[in-house]
């Protein structure tokens, strides 16, 4: 089996992460597995590299590119593809023109916000999942909005849940050094928003939260790892609400498994989640989580079970929530636990992979029938 994973970036983010996990996990149980990229940024070099993940990247001189389209069909027949598996809806569009005979498609559908999708969008997208040969949804919300709002047949359309590598214990002597890089004391609860400076992440928001429950537990300190657009937005709401103290914004970083070992409360305020990679990741980490109830994350954990969730536009739930977090050592311990029981039971990277390759295999036997 020789599968093609198309994708439109691999830039910062956790389909983009998903993606390299997935291909390089595959190519250790056999299946030849490529990436394909349509832009020529590449924030996993090291991680694809390590894996032996062959990357072929051609970024795209347009919004529409034919000619893109060509080589993606040419590099399909020349390499024997036999699953092309498109990643969310642009390369979904490229996927289903390059369409050629004999390759299955699979498209994976990794965001949960389809209300904000123009008219144009709209149609485009259902172009696409109706070449596709099956439609993945990464959480039921997706599935379920597939159906109402773009009209796919529940039959073209399967769950499969993300899966992630389990998180492996990272070395006391990493831990203290980032405790040294950002300036943190040994007695500071340290608060970790992991993801895109991006307007769905909802960022601004938590720092009106933050700010509130700064003053009241002084050693609560805020760690913002990751880039994006928002982030000379977010360096000035810093500045306005006096927290330059209490936060740092790290950048792009590659040692998350640190960043998490080091994490008290990981917080996920999003507007809209598909499903979070990053969530899994600290859910795997065994830590106490403050998200959001939209999207896909209540089916990941419960609230007062497994994590806090709240209305991320509500400043005074979100406050509330992380002041309890902050002020109850043990009901951190406590949600920690369940957390990671629920990563065991559901989330694991060897249960995701088989569900694709039992798809995979699904499509191919039709093939062949």
């Amino acid at each position: 089996m020789r599968v093609l994973h198309l994708i439109d970036t691999l830039g910062i983010g956790g389909k983009e992460k998903f993606t390299v996990t997935l291909a390089g996990y595959q190519r250790s149980l056999g299946i030849e597995s490529f990436i394909f990229s349509m832009d020529s940024h590449n924030s996993f070099k090291h991680e694809i590299e390590a894996k032996k993940i062959p990357l072929f990247t051609m970024p795209r001189t347009k919004a529409f590119d034919f000619q893109l389209i060509k080589n993606i069909r040419a590099f399909v027949l020349k390499e024997k593809i036999s699953i092309l598996h498109c990643h969310n809806e642009t390369a979904a569009i490229y996927g289903a023109l390059v369409n050629p005979q004999g390759c299955k498609t699979v498209v994976t559908l990794h965001n949960g916000d389809r209300n904000s999708y123009s008219l144009k969008s709209r149609i485009e997208n259902r172009i696409a999942f109706i070449r596709a040969d099956k439609l993945v949804a990464v959480s039921e919300g997706i599935a379920s909005s597939l159906k109402s709002r773009e009209f796919c047949p529940s039959s073209k359309i399967q769950v499969i849940e993300n899966g992630i590598e389990e998180t492996k214990p990272v070395e006391e002597k990493n831990i203290q050094s980032l405790r040294k890089e950002f300036s943190l004391d040994s007695d500071d609860i340290i608060l970790t928003c992991i993801g895109r400076l991006d307007r769905v992440k909802n960022h601004l928001g938590f720092l009106n939260a933050f700010a509130k429950v700064a003053i009241q537990i002084p050693q609560l300190k805020l760690i913002l790892v990751g880039d994006g657009p928002l982030r000379s937005q977010i360096e000035d709401r810093i500045q306005e609400l006096n927290l330059g103290e209490k936060t740092r914004i790290t950048g792009f970083r590659n040692d998350i498994p640190a960043f998490l070992a080091l994490t008290d409360i990981f917080a996920l305020p999003s507007f809209q989640e598909g499903q979070s990679i990053s969530l899994l990741e600290a859910c795997s980490a065994s830590k106490a989580i403050l998200a959001s109830d939209r999207g896909g994350t209540p089916s990941i954990v419960s609230h007062n079970a497994s994590a806090l969730l709240i209305d991320p536009e509500n400043i005074e739930s979100m406050s509330e929530a992380l002041f309890t977090l902050g002020s109850q050592r043990s009901l951190r311990e406590s949600l920690g636990k369940s957390a990671h029981a629920a990563y065991q039971g559901r989330f694991s990277l060897k249960t995701c992979s088989q569900n694709y390759s039992n798809l995979y295999e699904q499509l191919l036997r039709s093939r062949r029938n």
